[in-house]
């Protein structure tokens, strides 16, 4: 799964989340759909934008799930070591400026408070500059399978903040510079004046098992100035590579293992929920796929939620109920959700509510398009349709728009096609596609008066050629 991914969605989303609990239900919706339309925005590469209108999708029924308000508990605890009582450290605070970027009910915010508080925080103060980049790493919260980074920038050659790359994620290396099992989950930033050269934020390091975390790593990351909107100029890169030593509190090794059940099968399709794995960082939901027809899976959205949905339906609660979503690791056989960790947390309960699945495509559909009528003349599927965008066309360029559904408008659909087309002579030539959440997918297609007509388009992947499971009944784990 593409770890940037995971990143844009929280960055986008964050705004909603702040929102909860202090605001009204129109203010509540608004925000969602600011989070979303930033979301999307953000997103560039077309597998990522793919991905991205199926987790906005998701993300509208978790939060709806939140707002509005199975099998039993399975047995079989391992339990190693747990936390004892007194032995907390409340001198000890993660930056406050982490505090203002989360609603103080949220579920990520509550865990770092409590890793604090049994030891998991250190501070660090350890920086290094590169080219007028300079970047602080002010403490970290570790335990055996995941790293919180907390961190600032500052620009020393120009008044704009610095932003981490998307094309060179951050990496875990050892002492010879080779990289660790480690990786990047995500990152997002506190919300700062614009007008400033500094940035704070946060980074998410996760190792698949305990015992592959070093004592001593170095952290690569690699930054560029925030480009002003509109701006021509080019943006100076630079990669910082910062020495770090875990510092490994006494609960640092607190892990706890919970076999579970959870049967979810539709289309041909199995996933078993197999076994909740908490550390004070991290909750795994780990489980095992069987497909009748080898399809592989691509996407799986589950979460944990700390009340049952008919508790919530009956009572707001004054606390965050569902944990957040962090990454998914995918192998032909299963593979593992990530989520926000409650293992300090006072409330026991755990709901298990699965949402969806997705398989990779296994065969691509081709289109035909009239480019003098801006219509369909060829399609296999009739909830493809196709709208030609005059307010964007020219005599140079064809601009349309591609959705699918039978909702009427319809608004919405994600298609990934080649990058190229054919004409009339089997000749094939470049376009541009670009996907926006609620629209659809746009089409730009440079001298398109050049090329005999019709154009014929290969579609890659889009929601008529992906097989999908579909939300489930929650079902209490714990």
């Amino acid at each position: 799964m593409t770890n940037h991914e995971d990143w844009m969605i929280e960055m986008g989303g964050q705004e909603v989340r702040q929102a909860v609990g202090m605001a009204s239900d129109r203010m509540l919706d608004e925000a969602l759909r600011k989070g979303i339309r930033r979301a999307a925005a953000e997103q560039t590469g077309p597998m990522s934008r793919f991905r991205t209108a199926k987790r906005v999708r998701v993300a509208s029924a978790v939060l709806a799930v939140l707002l509005v308000g199975g099998a039993g508990a399975a047995a079989g605890y391992k339990l190693y070591p747990v936390p004892a009582a007194g032995e907390s450290q409340t001198n000890v605070q993660i930056p406050a400026y982490v505090e203002k970027m989360f609603d103080k009910s949220d579920n990520f915010l509550v865990m770092l408070k409590q890793a604090a508080e049994h030891g998991l925080y250190h501070k660090l103060n350890q920086s290094v500059s590169t080219g007028g980049y300079t970047l602080n790493i002010e403490g970290m919260v570790s335990d055996s399978r995941r790293i919180i980074l907390f961190y600032t920038t500052e620009n020393g050659n120009e008044s704009l903040p610095l932003r981490l790359s998307y094309n060179h994620p951050p990496q875990l290396l050892d002492g010879q510079g080779r990289p660790l099992e480690g990786s990047f989950t995500w990152a997002t930033y506190a919300k700062l004046p614009k007008d400033q050269p500094l940035t704070k934020g946060i980074m998410i390091f996760d190792f698949k098992e305990s015992g592959q975390m070093p004592e001593k790593l170095q952290i690569q990351t690699t930054w560029s100035q925030l480009k002003p909107k509109g701006s021509n100029v080019s943006i100076k890169t630079e990669s910082l590579i910062i020495p770090v030593t875990i510092q490994n509190g006494p609960h640092a090794r607190d892990i706890e293992e919970h076999p579970i059940h959870v049967d979810i099968s539709q289309s041909g399709q199995q996933i078993t929920f197999t076994k909740m794995i908490q550390s004070p960082l991290r909750t795994d939901l780990e489980f095992d796929l069987k497909s009748s027809n080898g399809k592989k899976l691509e996407k799986i959205e589950a979460t944990l939620n700390l009340a049952s949905e008919e508790k919530q339906a009956k009572h707001r609660q004054n606390y965050d109920t569902m944990l957040r979503f962090d990454r998914t690791l995918v192998t032909p056989e299963g593979g593992a959700v990530y989520l926000t960790s409650s293992f300090y947390s006072e409330h026991r309960e755990l709901w298990l509510k699965f949402y969806h699945a997705s398989f990779e495509p296994d065969h691509e559909v081709e289109i035909a398009i009239d480019p003098k009528q801006g219509a369909l003349v060829q399609t296999p599927d009739s909830q493809i349709s196709l709208k030609q965008e005059p307010e964007k066309s020219s005599d140079q360029k064809l601009a349309l728009r591609l959705m699918y559904g039978s909702q009427q408008p319809v608004q919405d659909g994600y298609f990934e096609l080649k990058d190229t087309f054919t004409d009339a002579d089997g000749q094939p030539h470049p376009f541009v596609q670009e996907y926006q959440a609620a629209e659809g997918t746009y089409l730009s297609i440079p001298n398109y008066q050049k090329y005999p007509g019709p154009f014929t388009f290969e579609i890659v992947k889009y929601w008529g050629n992906v097989l999908e499971m579909h939300e489930e009944k929650e079902q209490r784990i714990r």
